[in-house]
């Protein structure tokens, strides 16, 4: 994992399962490696959907966005915290934007960042930014 990560200038993790996702980067040495050459502007991190949830600090927040049971082996909730926020993503959707509605007031101490499809949040040193993903022709 660190040949590879040292070979590459960015990574792209992807949706599915958040738990599941997070359970893999820890088992992999990904999430110790990546997170301080993040950190170190080495290496630049690109998450959709679950990818951006495990860039948060802790996945405990938005809990009932995917099921904890796929990852029996995922022994802590704390994701890789390259962000100070929590990703809740595809909040254009009737149904997502309700289970947000209810994520966020169940946790009025947490930090959410709601990304509808087609948004991103840039984040450049300690400056979070929304906005539009580019369009590509």
């Amino acid at each position: 994992m660190e040949a590879a990560l040292c070979a590459v200038d960015g990574v792209f993790l992807a949706g599915g399962n958040s738990y599941l996702l997070l359970w893999h980067a820890r088992r992999s040495g990904f999430a110790e490696l990546a997170s301080p050459r993040v950190e170190a502007g080495e290496l630049l991190y690109v998450g959709t959907s679950a990818g951006a949830m495990v860039a948060g600090p802790d996945l405990a927040p938005a809990a009932n966005l995917d099921n904890r049971r796929e990852a029996p082996e995922l022994e802590s909730s704390l994701a890789l915290g390259l962000v100070p926020f929590t990703v809740l993503p595809h909040d254009q959707d009737p149904e997502a934007r309700e289970i947000h509605d209810a994520i966020v007031d169940a946790n009025p101490a947490v930090p959410f960042c709601r990304l509808a499809d087609g948004r991103a949040v840039l984040v450049r040193g300690d400056t979070a930014e929304v906005v539009d993903s580019p369009v590509v022709a």
